[in-house]
């Protein structure tokens, strides 16, 4: 009777989620935290132990830690939403500094920089894996963050993730053709192979990658990739 329960209570939670956080994205609900210190973002492709570390950093009192907000990212930009949970829209997988608009930042502002109840908060940092292929547009909405960054071996990275994709037992009432790891309709896949392919992240060889494990292989490939070319850049941002 109560996994019957779990998908309906699932997408009534998060359909709450949705409306709160777009609520929040547009009024100064809670007027200006006075908190100045730059966000804390930690990054490392999926199954790299991102969730043990975030949880460990988040016992320190004075972090306010943001596990996997995807229903604020999607009220920030409706095209963040790559697992199609939230929006059925064309998102990004790869984002950068062009991605950025006015309105995103205002969005962001009021839900990661002055939207917390506690005033006393000094440190707020945020966990989602797809940042990780993601560190231009955060620079843009956040130009002083920290990021920190954790690697798991490829192999086991990949199994991690095989493992989560075949047995998919995660589900959501009304989103029958959900993967917990590739999204509805397996579109994370398919934008990232449109954005990698663009980007010249191994053209020629992704139409050869069928399972679960060798796409997931390729998943954490781009996400080191993505990180090396925006450490040179922001080096000093960077805790490895």
């Amino acid at each position: 009777m109560i996994e019957t329960l779990k998908p309906w209570g699932r997408a009534i939670k998060y359909g709450w989620l949705q409306r709160i956080s777009e609520y929040k994205a547009q009024h100064n609900w809670l007027g200006d935290n006075n908190n100045d210190s730059p966000p804390v973002f930690l990054i490392g492709c999926g199954r790299s132990g991102t969730t043990i570390l975030g949880y460990i950093l988040s016992l320190h009192p004075d972090i306010f830690y943001l596990l996997e907000p995807y229903h604020l990212w999607a009220a920030i930009e409706p095209k963040t939403d790559i697992l199609n949970f939230y929006h059925q829209i064309d998102a990004h997988f790869l984002m950068n500094e062009s991605h950025w608009t006015e309105n995103s930042q205002d969005r962001f502002n009021r839900l990661f920089i002055k939207g917390f109840p506690n005033k006393k908060t000094k440190i707020v940092m945020e966990k989602t894996p797809i940042n990780t292929v993601r560190i231009g547009y955060l620079n843009a909405l956040a130009p002083e963050a920290k990021f920190i960054h954790i690697i798991r071996d490829g192999f086991d990275v990949a199994c991690s993730i095989e493992r989560l994709a075949s047995t998919n037992q995660y589900k959501i009432a009304n989103k029958p053709h959900l993967n917990q790891w590739w999204g509805n309709n397996n579109y994370k896949w398919k934008a990232m192979m449109r954005d990698c392919i663009a980007a010249g992240y191994f053209p020629h060889e992704i139409d050869r990658l069928s399972d679960h494990r060798s796409k997931a292989a390729y998943e954490w490939l781009v996400s080191l990739s993505e990180v090396d070319c925006w450490r040179e850049n922001l080096a000093i941002a960077f805790v490895r």
